[in-house]
Order: structure tokens, then C-alpha cells, then sequence
């Protein structure tokens, strides 16, 4: 701007009454060495428009991200001055001006970090920092991206070693409100090696929610508090039970981490299974079997006559899912029966009825192996040992192979045929001794 004002002045005094317009066409460039512990330690073209980091970038970069500064670098002009270049403050909170830009004659220099600070807790960006002479609690935190929303800002913690060597350290506990208000005497300067702990505040704003989906009115997800809402507080919330639920079915899913890890289940998945003796590797096998561990409670006995028995009322805690299942009235029949399907299901009936209603067993059926899986337990039974079948249940009725007639045939035929041999060998063998 002062050049085109310049400019025009002069013009207009020897081309009177003239319109002067003055562009831009190109950016002067020129050269500034680039030097320290970047890839290539060279001159680099530049123009007034570009910053350290640029001229950086065209040097190769760091030589190595933990060892090169990226916080003291120095930017040493032409006059004498020296410029710090901060380009962690510049990535992290967007100040370009700690990352200035250049003139001819500039030389800048990436010296090695000398120290590292700590910032933890309740901050945006927790992380080590490379330690900035002069830097105070609030510096810290600020390049840290500032507190976390929820961060407590009655105090903070800052540690430091009470000598260069040795292991023993100091406790300041500050008021970080105050520090975080311009309080310059409470907001204490950095040492190198010093780690500031920003607190979050306890159980803020806790999110906890569960699912509840099938036969109820309003399906989807609801706010609980953990510890104290019930399981019919949240039924309630979802509008109650549609007609079609079947009570007796419902499930309540939790987290398999919501109580802990399995210490045991942990144990024996890194133990061989030729380790394992035989209660070890049922329980194994039943824990892998297992997805989203089930929250037992009678749901009948829980909501009988259209009262709540609060025996049988149950918390939920974060996570959980109520699944209510629909009212099926059916029963399933798989395998060796001669027409399996699905068949209308009746009260206080056993497997051999509804077998029955499926045709009866298949020429091969094994029906000495009738298996029942139960709806509602999730579990495999024998028939014969279990009691009535109930709604949604399904009977597995195991095959033999069918047997092959001609098979059967042709191997005894060679059976035979090899027995033969075998006999007139020892004949032929028994006589020619005889004669001898």
C-alpha cells in the first residue's frame, strides 16, 4: 500500500490528470538458511508470505520428532534480533504468530530439546510438552487446548523433583480458578521435568442409558442413574407392554465387562486345552458360548396381578437392554421327523406329542437322542429328562446316516470272498504238508 501510494504520487506529477493503476505481478523471493537438526541443513527459497515452518518443511523437516525443538526454535535476523518459533502453541491453539514470517536475510535454527513437561487430567490435548523458559500453569494449559469441559476448577496439582537429581518431589496444591483468572502470583512459573494434574469433576454429568426394545409401547433408548433406577421405572418410561408380549420370555442383557472382567475366563484362555482338567473346560466352553451375559429376575412374579413385587425389582445400570420377546404359541421341530416345521403350540404337552403332530419320527430318526432347546433358558436338554415343553421351545430329533443297501452288499460279497481265499490257502497248505 505505501509503495502504490509512492508510486502514484510521483507518476501523477509528470502525467497529470492520468488514472494510474498499480498490480502486484509477482513476490520477490529469496534465500534463507535453514540450519540445526532438520533433514537437509541448506538455503531455502522463501518470500515474505511464508513462515518458519515452511522453510522447515522444505528443509526436509525435523530430523527426529522427539529430539529436534519445535517449541524454541529460533528465527535469527538480519538486525541481530531473535524470534522464538513455537509450532506446537501454533498447531495446537492456532496462533500463527508463533510462527512468524520471514525476511531475506533470515537464518533460522532447530536446536534439540533440553526438557519436557507434563500436562494431565482434565485438559483437551493431555500429552508431554517440550519445557518453554518463563512458561507459568496457565501457559500449560493453554496449549494443552484448554479445561475440559467438567475439569474441577477448585484446584490443581503441580509436582515437581526437589533437585536435579535424586527421586523425591514436591506437592503444590493451587487454587486453578484463580490461576485460570490472571492471578499471577498463585499461577507459578514451569521447571523443566514439573507435571501439572488438572482434576475432572466426579461423576459429572454422568450419561447413562439402556435399551428396551420389542412388545413395548415406545421402544428406544432411556436415561437411568446408575445405583438407583429400577427396571420398572424404565418399562414404564417406555409406555408398558403391548398385548402381544410374552412376559415369562423377557430377557435382561448387561455387558459382559459391566461386572468386571472374569479373572478365570481370562486365566483359561491362555491355558491349553490338554491343560484343562474336565470342569475347566466346561466352564470354558460355556463361557464362550456366552455373548451378553442375561440378568435373572422372574418378570411373571415381578408384575403378577398388575402389581410391582419389589423382591423381584431389579436395578439396571448402563448399557443393560430389555428385550420383550412376542408371544409365539408355536413350537419348532427340527431334523428326523417326516414333516418338521412349526407346529401350534399347547399347554402342559411333552415332546412325543408334538412329534407326533409332525408326522412321527423319519426312518432313520434317532429317537433315543431328542434334544429340547429352550426358549427361554437358552439351553439344551434331553427330552426325556425335561418337563413340559413350552411356547417357542424347539425339538431337535439327531439322523443316522442312511444305509447304503448295494453298499452293504458288494462289501460283504469281498468279505466273503476274502475269507474264501484265506480258507482254501490254509487247505491247500494243510494237505501239501499231508503229503510231504
Amino acid at each position: 500500500a505505501q509503495a502504490k501510494a509512492r508510486m502514484k504520487t510521483e507518476i501523477t506529477k509528470v502525467y497529470v490528470n492520468t488514472d494510474v493503476s498499480i498490480n502486484l505481478l509477482a513476490i520477490r523471493t529469496f534465500k534463507v538458511n535453514v540450519t540445526g537438526l532438520t533433514r537437509l541443513n541448506q538455503s531455502v527459497i522463501v518470500s515474505s508470505v511464508d513462515r518458519v515452518s515452511e522453510a522447515i518443511r522444505q528443509a526436509g523437516g525435523f530430523a527426529d520428532s522427539l529430539k529436534s525443538s519445535q517449541r524454541n526454535i529460533q528465527l535469527r535476523r538480519k538486525d541481530g534480533t531473535i524470534v522464538r518459533a513455537d509450532l506446537i502453541r501454533r498447531n495446537n491453539i492456532g496462533n500463527v504468530d508463533c510462527d512468524p514470517s520471514l525476511s531475506n536475510g533470515d537464518v533460522i535454527y532447530v536446536p534439540p530439546v533440553m526438557a519436557w513437561v507434563g500436562v494431565y487430567g482434565g485438559v483437551n490435548i493431555p500429552a508431554v510438552y517440550e519445557y518453554v523458559q518463563g512458561e507459568r500453569i496457565s501457559d500449560l494449559i493453554e496449549l494443552s487446548g484448554g479445561l475440559e469441559f467438567g475439569a474441577d476448577l477448585r484446584e490443581v496439582e503441580l509436582v515437581r523433583f526437589k533437585s536435579d537429581t535424586g527421586r523425591a518431589t514436591l506437592s503444590y496444591i493451587l487454587p486453578l480458578k484463580e490461576i485460570m483468572n490472571g492471578d499471577t502470583v498463585k499461577d507459578m512459573r514451569i521447571l523443566p521435568d514439573d507435571r501439572i494434574f488438572v482434576k475432572k469433576q466426579s461423576l459429572f454429568h454422568p450419561k447413562a442409558t439402556m435399551a428396551i426394545f420389542g412388545e413395548v409401547k415406545h421402544p428406544g433408548t432411556y436415561p437411568i442413574i446408575e445405583g438407583k433406577t429400577l427396571i420398572t421405572e424404565v418399562i414404564a418410561a417406555a409406555g408398558g407392554f403391548t398385548g402381544f408380549a410374552s412376559i415369562e420370555r423377557i430377557q435382561l442383557y448387561r455387558d459382559k465387562y459391566a461386572e468386571g472382567s472374569d479373572k478365570e475366563f481370562e486365566r483359561l484362555k491362555l491355558t491349553p486345552i490338554q491343560d484343562m482338567n474336565e470342569i475347566e473346560k466346561a466352564y470354558f466352553k460355556a463361557k464362550t458360548r456366552e455373548t451378553f451375559p442375561t440378568v435373572q429376575t422372574d418378570f411373571k412374579k415381578l408384575l403378577a396381578n398388575g402389581k410391582v413385587d419389589p423382591n423381584y425389582d431389579i436395578l439396571v445400570k448402563h448399557n443393560d437392554s430389555l428385550y420383550v420377546p412376542s408371544i409365539k404359541k408355536t413350537v419348532t421341530i427340527v431334523g428326523g421327523a417326516l414333516f418338521p416345521g412349526i407346529v401350534d403350540w399347547e399347554p402342559n404337552r411333552n415332546y412325543k406329542y408334538y412329534i407326533q403332530k409332525a408326522g412321527g419320527y423319519k426312518e432313520y430318526a434317532k429317537r433315543g437322542d431328542v434334544k429340547i432347546i429352550k426358549a427361554l433358558a437358552q439351553r439344551w436338554e434331553d427330552a426325556d429328562n425335561s418337563d413340559a415343553v413350552e411356547d417357542g421351545d424347539v425339538i431337535f430329533i439327531p439322523e443316522r446316516d442312511p444305509r447304503d443297501g448295494w453298499k452293504i452288499f458288494r462289501d460283504t460279497l469281498s468279505v466273503v470272498g476274502q475269507l474264501a481265499a484265506i480258507t482254501s490257502t490254509i487247505i491247500l497248505v494243510y494237505f501239501t504238508i499231508k503229503n510231504n
